[in-house]
């Protein structure tokens, strides 16, 4: 990729026909990388929130079944003997493990949709990082921050 260094007061001029100065290019772009490392770590965010719902959403999933298995364990002996109990029982019987299966498959599913989310995140973030590579060869240096490692300290923008 070629470097371009030109004097501050060195005009160019944009693809949109617009004329400026290699200094007023270089703030032009600075800008335009905050807005989109803005916009990064918002949709960086975004993702990664609706991926810890969704890994939250199987757990509670699998914890409903879960209590649902306890709650249901002595259901069998409460059915009685009769004929009429005899048939709750057996469609009890045929029925149970299926929807256990079902309930499984739901919070395998919402666990694989955070999974896929998460990966959505790091993809974005790593388009991210190659995205403001390109623009050093301008002599602009951004640099991407993953929003997810470190919550705590601020973005770090252009420089």
């Amino acid at each position: 990729m070629p470097t371009y260094d030109y004097p501050p007061d060195q005009l160019v001029k944009l693809s949109d026909g617009r004329v400026m100065t290699w200094a007023e290019f270089q703030r032009y772009l600075r800008q335009q990388a905050t807005t989109y490392t803005q916009q990064m770590t918002t949709a960086i965010e975004q993702l990664s929130g609706l991926a810890d719902q969704m890994h939250s959403h199987a757990g509670e999933v699998s914890s409903a079944l879960h209590r649902l298995t306890s709650d249901m364990s002595g259901i069998e002996g409460a059915m009685g003997t009769d004929e009429i109990g005899a048939q709750v029982l057996a469609t009890w019987q045929q029925q149970w493990p299926n929807l256990r299966q079902v309930i499984e498959q739901v919070a395998t599913v919402l666990g694989g949709l955070g999974d896929g989310l998460e990966k959505a995140a790091d993809v974005v973030f790593q388009t991210e990082q190659s995205n403001l590579q390109g623009l050093s060869q301008y002599g602009v240096h951004v640099s991407a921050t993953d929003p997810r490692k470190s919550r705590s300290q601020p973005r770090r923008g252009p420089s």
